[in-house]
């Protein structure tokens, strides 16, 4: 898992403000994996990582089906089906991961097991926010 130092802090906050109730034991899994990441500074971080706010595509190892997603820290954020909060099983795997790596989370059919096919970063999705380039995301 590869961090940057700034999406540490956002999470650091988030985790702090949860309660004992709600999301805690996403906040606690999420809080052991951080102290095992290897923190950049941001502008070192490698494109190809996924990080919050960054618009992710997935294909199912299983189906072959490809997804798009984007990564979201706050649950309250979500606006359409495709936002994925980092508390959320399928958020908290994809975290930190790049581009290549299969990533897997317990869903309701059992676990569901997925390639990570291209990212794209937060600061390239700017208005396109709705409507995704293809062009845009990194791929290797």
């Amino acid at each position: 898992m590869i961090v940057s130092c700034v999406d540490l802090g956002k999470l650091r906050v988030l985790l702090g403000s949860r309660s004992a109730h709600e999301g805690a034991d996403a906040a606690l899994d999420l809080d052991a994996q951080l102290a095992h990441a290897s923190i950049v500074d941001a502008n070192r971080l490698p494109r190809n990582i996924v990080t919050i706010d960054s618009a992710v595509v997935i294909r199912d190892v299983e189906s072959g089906a490809h997804h798009y997603l984007f990564l979201l820290l706050h649950p309250e954020a979500k606006r359409a089906s495709a936002d994925v909060s980092i508390l959320e099983p399928k958020g908290f795997a994809l975290f930190g991961r790049r581009v290549g790596d299969v990533v897997e989370w317990p869903s309701s059919g059992g676990v569901r097991r997925v390639r990570i096919e291209a990212v794209q970063q937060p600061a390239d999705i700017g208005a396109k926010r709705t409507a995704i380039a293809a062009g845009d995301f990194v791929y290797a």
